[in-house]
């Protein structure tokens, strides 16, 4: 099966274990930029046995979630992706995902996030009645996975991000759960 064509069922989520943080872990500390990947301030990561008490904490949050993404049968990680900022009040939670450069354009992003809405979508117990994500308006990509899944642009914050003495506008994605049923198998495919 090739990247990008999982028809449903060549790759899934999983809880990684901590044979899996530590390859997130060492793609975090191989990453030279990763202020190119968030808008929030970027702290050194410390050695592993502090960052995986520091995930092990946060994901003792509510709704606080992490996923790592897989092909079948395999416990190699491909991407990782990150659920938090849960608002009770409103039933939103903020999303965000990763791939290493090594996994970057080969249809593992679309992968990832869809099996990521599905999941918190397809669980009624969890409430959420809307799933955001926020990019750099330069991450042409991560737009394209984006609305590619149906997410809307909600609205630009301009100047947000400031990287390389340059600035550039965050734009604010989100998908309503009813958007994502009614969508039925149009938007669900690879």
């Amino acid at each position: 099966m090739t990247p990008g064509d999982d028809g449903g069922t060549g790759y899934e989520l999983i809880r990684p274990g901590l044979e899996q943080l530590r390859t997130l872990y060492d793609w975090k500390a191989a990453e030279s930029r990763r202020e190119r990947f968030t808008c929030r301030p970027v702290k050194p990561l410390g050695p592993f046995d502090e960052y995986a008490a520091k995930l092990s904490s946060w994901l003792r949050e509510p709704m606080n979630l992490l996923f790592a993404l897989v092909a079948s049968g395999s416990p190699e990680p491909l991407g990782e992706v990150k659920g938090f900022d849960w608002n009770e009040r409103n039933h939103s939670l903020e999303f965000g995902y990763y791939l290493p450069p090594g996994n970057r354009g080969k249809g593992y992003g679309r992968i990832l996030a869809r099996l990521f809405v599905e999941r918190v979508f397809g669980d009624g117990e969890a409430g959420v009645n809307k799933l955001y994500a926020t990019t750099s308006a330069e991450n042409a990509p991560s737009i394209r996975t984006l609305e590619g899944l149906g997410f809307r642009l909600d609205g630009r914050n301009r100047e947000h991000y400031w990287m390389d003495g340059e600035r550039y506008d965050q734009c604010v994605y989100s998908l309503l759960a009813s958007e994502w049923l009614a969508s039925g198998d149009e938007r669900r495919g690879p």
